[in-house]
This record gives structure tokens, C-alpha cells and sequence, in this order.
């Protein structure tokens, strides 16, 4: 796959993620859930970010030893997900920022009223 498909799956990616992520944090407040973990875009973005960085240059090294190059570092994509990606999840959640007294602020309220 050349370089700038990559670009564009993850200009795709950068979009779209912080788009469903709006949706699911809409729909979690209709439905009460305000206290549970969120997923940190930001952090989630961030690693796909630094995946794809580390993917062009491996591509590009590998290219004049193998014509498998792009499955190469797709397999070794695979592979660091898979094995690193349980250790890491847990750096991807965050807790709903809560008020002074340790309660949900103002904004879970249901309502958006003040307490």
C-alpha cells in the first residue's frame, strides 16, 4: 500500500473516531451513565498515531529485501495490538471529572442542574 493511502486511512481514522465517540458519549448520557470509564480519544488517536508513524518507516526499510513488506509490517501491526493492546487499555480510560466534595460535578446531574 503506498505511503499516502496510509495518510488517508488515518486522516480517516482521526475523524471518524472523535465522531463516534461524540455519539456514544450522547447516548450514555441519555441513559444515566455518567460515572462509568470513558475511552480517552486523545490517548486513542495518539496511538494509532505513533502505530502508523512506526508502520511507513518499517515499510519503506523492508521494501528492498522483501515484496512483502506491506504484510510484514501488517502482521507486526496485528501483533503489537494483540499483545500489547490488553496491557495498554487500561491507560486509555479515563473517569469522568468529578466535583470538589468527590461527586459528579454539575454537568452529570441529571438535567444539567445545579446541586
Amino acid at each position: 500500500m503506498p505511503v499516502w493511502e496510509h495518510a488517508v486511512r488515518l486522516l480517516a481514522f482521526v475523524i471518524v473516531v472523535p465522531l463516534l465517540h461524540a455519539a456514544q458519549q450522547r447516548r450514555r448520557r441519555k441513559q444515566g451513565r455518567r460515572d462509568a470509564p470513558q475511552l480517552s480519544v486523545f490517548r486513542a488517536t495518539f496511538a494509532k498515531c505513533c502505530l502508523v508513524a512506526a508502520a511507513i518507516p518499517a515499510t519503506v526499510l523492508l521494501r528492498p529485501y522483501t515484496s512483502l513488506a506491506d504484510l510484514v509490517v501488517g502482521i507486526g501491526i496485528a501483533a503489537v495490538v494483540a499483545l500489547a493492546g490488553p496491557w495498554v487499555h487500561g491507560a486509555f480510560l479515563v473517569r469522568p471529572p468529578t466535583g470538589a466534595s468527590g461527586t459528579p460535578g454539575p454537568s452529570s446531574t441529571p438535567g444539567g442542574e445545579e446541586r
